[in-house]
C-alpha cells in the first residue's frame, strides 16, 4: 500500500507540475474571468443614469405612482415636460439622455415616439416601462392589474411531464447535468492521454527496467490510477468553483436573468456522476492498456482522437435524440460505454430517464471498468519489457492451452 501511494504521488507531481497540465486546469477559470469581465464591461456601457423626459399629451400621467424597483440598482429620475420643445432642449443641454412622447389618443392607438441622441440604457428604458404599466393599470381591480402587469406567462411541459420550462427559455439549472458530462468527456480525454502517453515514454527512455525492480505491476497500476483521479478531482473542484463564483457574479453583480434562481435537479446530477465515476476509470484503465501495447509515443497522441470521436458520437445523433429520447438508438447508446454519459446528459434536458436504464448503465460501465483494469494489469506484466514492438490483443487476452502445449509442458 505504501508503495502504491508512493508511486500515485510521483505520478501526480509528474504530470500535474508540467505547464501542459497547469495550463488546461486554468483554462477554464481564465476564459470565465475574461467572459465576465468582458460581461461588466459592456453592462456598465449599456447602463445610464441620467435621467428620462417625458411629454404626456394624453394626460394619464398628471399623478404618477412610481413603479417599484425590480432590480437593486438606483432609481433613475423621470421627468415630465409640458411640450417637446422644452424636452427637446433638455435633451440638447445633456439634462436627460431621452424623452418619450405619448399622443393625445393614447393607449389606443399605443404608438409612442422616443428620442434620444445616444443609445439610452437598457436599466433606464426598462424602469421606464415599468412606471408607464403601472400607471395604465391603476384604475383595475388589483387582482386583474397584477395579471396584466405579469403578462403572459407560457410553460412548455415534455410530453411526459417532468419537464417544465418557462415561456423564457430553459435556465441554467437545466444545462448542469450537460455541463457535468462535458467537463467529465474532457477530463477523461486530458488525463488519460497524457497516462497512455506516459507510459510509452517510460518503455523508450528504459525506465521500466528500474521501476520493475522496485514495485508490482498491481501497485504500479494502481498508483497510475489514483493519480489520474486525483488530477482529475483537482481540475473538476477547480473548474466547478469558478463557475459557480460567475453564476453568482452573474447573478448577483450583473443581475443577468439568466444567471438568477438556479434550480438543480439533484437526481439527474446523481444519475450523471454515477455513469460518470465508472466511466472515468474505465477510460483511464483502456488508455493504459493502449500504452503499454504502444511502441512510440506519436501512437498514443494519435489514438486520443479516436476516443474523442466515440465520446462525441452522441452529438452526431442529437437530433434524433432530442426528438425521440425513448427510441431504439438513444436507449442502445445509453447502455454503451463512453457513449453513455453524454447520451444520458442529452435526454435529460428534455426527458426523464428510467431509473432501470441508468442502473443498468451504471452495471455495465462498472464490469467494462473492472475489465480494463484487469486487462490493463495483464498487459503491463507481458509488455513491460518490450522496447519498440507492439503487444498485440492476441497476447493480451487470456486463451486456454491446447493438449499439445500441455504435453509439451509435462
Amino acid at each position: 500500500m505504501n508503495k502504491l501511494l508512493m508511486v500515485a504521488g510521483h505520478e501526480f507531481r509528474r504530470h500535474a507540475l508540467k505547464w501542459s497540465y497547469i495550463l488546461v486546469l486554468l483554462s477554464v477559470p481564465l476564459m470565465v474571468g475574461l467572459n465576465v469581465g468582458l460581461g461588466m464591461i459592456m453592462s456598465s456601457l449599456e447602463n445610464n443614469d441620467a435621467p428620462v423626459g417625458y411629454v404626456d399629451q394624453a394626460g394619464f400621467l398628471d399623478d404618477p405612482l412610481q413603479a417599484p424597483l425590480t432590480s437593486s440598482k438606483e432609481r433613475i429620475e423621470l421627468r415630465a415636460y409640458a411640450s417637446e420643445t422644452l424636452a427637446m432642449e433638455a435633451l440638447e443641454a445633456g439634462a436627460i439622455q431621452g424623452y418619450y412622447v405619448f399622443p393625445p389618443e393614447y393607449p389606443t392607438p399605443n404608438h409612442v415616439e422616443l428620442f434620444f441622441e445616444q443609445r439610452m440604457g437598457d436599466d433606464a428604458q426598462r424602469q421606464f416601462f415599468d412606471f408607464v404599466q403601472i400607471n395604465l393599470v391603476r384604475d383595475l381591480p388589483a387582482a386583474e392589474a397584477e395579471r396584466v402587469a405579469r403578462g403572459t406567462e407560457i410553460t412548455i411541459r415534455s410530453p411526459d411531464g417532468t419537464r417544465n420550462f418557462p415561456s423564457s427559455g430553459p435556465g441554467i439549472g437545466n444545462f448542469i447535468p450537460l455541463v457535468i458530462a462535458l467537463a467529465f468527456i474532457f477530463l477523461i480525454l486530458i488525463s488519460s492521454g497524457s497516462l497512455m502517453t506516459g507510459l510509452a515514454e517510460e518503455k523508450e527512455n528504459r525506465m521500466m527496467e528500474v521501476l520493475m525492480t522496485s514495485v508490482s505491476p498491481t501497485q504500479m497500476i494502481g498508483g497510475k490510477i489514483v493519480a489520474i483521479v486525483a488530477m482529475g478531482l483537482l481540475q473538476l473542484v477547480v473548474w466547478f468553483g469558478f463557475l459557480a463564483l460567475a453564476v453568482w457574479i452573474g447573478a448577483e453583480g450583473m443581475e443577468v436573468e439568466f444567471f438568477q434562481n438556479v434550480e438543480l435537479n439533484w437526481g439527474t446530477v446523481i444519475q450523471i456522476v454515477a455513469v460518470a465515476l465508472p466511466s472515468y476509470v474505465a477510460a483511464s484503465a483502456l488508455m493504459f492498456l493502449l500504452g503499454t501495447t504502444l511502441a512510440q509515443v506519436q501512437e498514443g497522441q494519435s489514438l486520443g482522437a479516436f476516443f474523442f470521436i466515440i465520446f462525441f458520437l452522441p452529438f452526431y445523433m442529437v437530433i434524433l435524440i432530442v426528438e425521440s429520447p425513448s427510441s431504439a438508438p438513444a436507449l442502445i447508446m445509453t447502455l454503451l460505454p463512453f457513449t453513455s454519459l453524454m447520451t444520458i446528459a442529452l435526454r435529460s434536458l428534455f426527458f426523464s430517464v428510467p431509473l432501470w436504464q441508468i442502473l443498468v448503465s451504471v452495471v455495465i460501465q462498472t464490469g467494462f471498468a473492472v475489465s480494463m483494469i484487469w486487462l490493463a494489469g495483464r498487459a503491463y506484466r507481458l509488455g513491460m519489457l518490450r522496447y519498440g514492438k507492439r503487444l498485440s490483443l492476441k497476447e493480451i487476452l487470456p486463451r486456454r492451452r491446447s493438449s499439445l502445449e500441455e504435453v509439451k509442458s509435462i
